[in-house]
């Protein structure tokens, strides 16, 4: 069951659902504007993200189509702060930006990870 909007972007939009059969929340993305470019290009991420197994990738649980035809997938559900609320500007003293950087590591040690799979993320 579908709970509500997470994130949207340029090709889909994040949801929150509930995985009945697991009792786990999970997020679905789907296809904002369903056309047959966009349909490829949501086919082709999702097989580039199902082969990565890192810590700091989110990991996919299930993809299928709706009763309509359209194309999702299914993925772990990620809580906390998001990526803007940690940003170094938001942070004044040096031992703020410090505490940052474990985070920074992580998202780097995903990306060389990632590379090395010759997988490159689109927003980059």
């Amino acid at each position: 069951m579908i709970a509500r909007e997470l994130a949207r972007g340029g090709m889909g939009r994040i949801s929150i659902a509930t995985d009945r059969r697991l009792d786990r929340q999970v997020a679905i993305k789907e296809l904002v504007r369903p056309n047959d470019a966009l349909a490829v290009r949501f086919e082709r991420e999702l097989a580039l993200t199902s082969r990565l197994q890192h810590p700091a990738i989110v990991s996919i649980h299930d993809a299928g189509t709706w009763t309509n035809g359209e194309p999702f997938y299914v993925m772990r559900l990620v809580t906390g702060e998001s990526r803007r609320s940690r940003s170094i500007a938001r942070h004044a003293t040096f031992t703020e930006r410090l505490a940052l950087l474990p985070h920074a590591i992580a998202a780097v040690d995903a990306i060389a990870y990632a590379h090395a799979r010759r997988v490159i993320h689109r927003d980059l």
